[in-house]
């Protein structure tokens, strides 16, 4: 109860597929509003909460899923921290359509720019 963010860390660990990154991700975006002081400081865990309903439960099975559990809740973070920093361009291919929405997302089927950017390390 006094460490709702850590409480939250714990549930998305337990959860797995793509709770970690959507924490993650969100956690990143609502500090930032409350360094811009945008938000309070006690705000953070309910951004974050906010943005794990929102982008809800899909399986990480390849780095697809991945680069779209961050998108959604950096968007999904940014709408609920009222953040001024532009979103990143939409991702093609994700059934999501907002926060608060609940249509599926099917990972498979994403494709995101970025990934051409990423450096593999064999």
């Amino acid at each position: 109860e006094q460490l709702p963010c850590l409480a939250l860390a714990y549930e998305a660990l337990r959860a797995g597929g793509n709770r970690a990154a959507v924490l993650n991700a969100a956690n990143e975006i609502a500090v930032d509003a409350f360094l811009a002081e945008r938000i309070g400081f006690l705000n953070i865990a309910c951004v974050v909460d906010a943005s794990l309903q929102a982008v809800g439960d899909f399986p990480v099975e390849h780095l697809d899923a991945v680069y779209a559990a961050d998108r959604l809740a950096r968007d999904a973070a940014r709408a609920r921290a009222g953040a001024t920093t532009p979103a990143a361009p939409p991702l093609t291919g994700v059934g999501w359509e907002g926060p608060g929405t609940t249509t599926p997302v099917d990972p498979s089927t994403v494709a995101d720019p970025r990934r051409d950017q990423i450096e593999v390390l064999a």
